[in-house]
C-alpha cells in the first residue's frame, strides 16, 4: 500500500475531529508509527495568565499526536495515560508535538512525544503515553 494514500486516508479521518478543529489543531506530516501536529497559539484563547500556551493545549496537543500515530499503524486508540513533563513555556506563535511509537500490540500502543515551540526552537515539554486499542482502520496496515 503506497504511503500517500495511507496519509490521506488518515488525514481523511482525522479531519472529522471536532476537538482537534475546536483548538486549531492541524496534522503536518506522519509515517509509519509516526505524526507531527501543530497549532498556532492565539493568545485570546490558548494562553495562561501569563501569556504562554497553556498547559492543557501542550497536553491536548501531545495527546492527539498520539492517535494520529496510533491510526498510522492501523490502530485505533484512547488514551490509558499520559504523563506530560513540562518544561519551558511556549511564548511563541506555533508549537508542534511529534509522537513516536516505542511498542505496539493488539491491546496496547506505548508512545513517546516531545512538544516545541517552532518559533524558538524550544522543548517544550515530553510525554509518555499508554493507548488501549479498541479497534482497527481497514485498510492500513501496522508497517509500511
Amino acid at each position: 500500500v503506497e504511503a500517500e494514500k495511507i496519509k490521506a486516508k488518515v488525514s481523511e479521518i482525522y479531519s472529522h475531529n471536532n476537538f482537534m478543529q475546536e483548538c486549531g489543531i492541524y496534522i503536518v506530516d506522519m509515517s509509519c508509527g509516526s505524526a507531527t501536529v501543530a497549532v498556532k497559539v492565539d493568545p485570546e484563547r490558548h494562553a495562561n495568565l501569563n501569556g504562554m500556551a497553556h498547559g492543557g493545549l501542550v497536553a491536548t496537543l501531545a495527546d492527539n499526536a498520539t492517535g494520529i500515530a496510533g491510526a498510522t499503524i492501523g490502530k485505533r486508540v484512547v488514551t490509558s495515560t499520559i504523563a506530560t513533563d513540562f518544561i519551558k513555556g511556549a511564548v511563541g506563535t506555533t508549537i508542534s508535538a511529534t509522537s513516536r511509537i516505542t511498542h505496539a500490540d493488539d491491546r496496547l500502543v506505548t508512545i513517546n512525544i516531545e512538544v516545541r515551540d517552532l518559533d524558538n526552537d524550544i522543548l517544550v515539554a515530553k510525554a509518555t503515553a499508554a493507548m488501549i486499542v479498541v479497534d482497527t482502520f481497514a485498510g492500513i496496515p501496522e508497517k509500511w
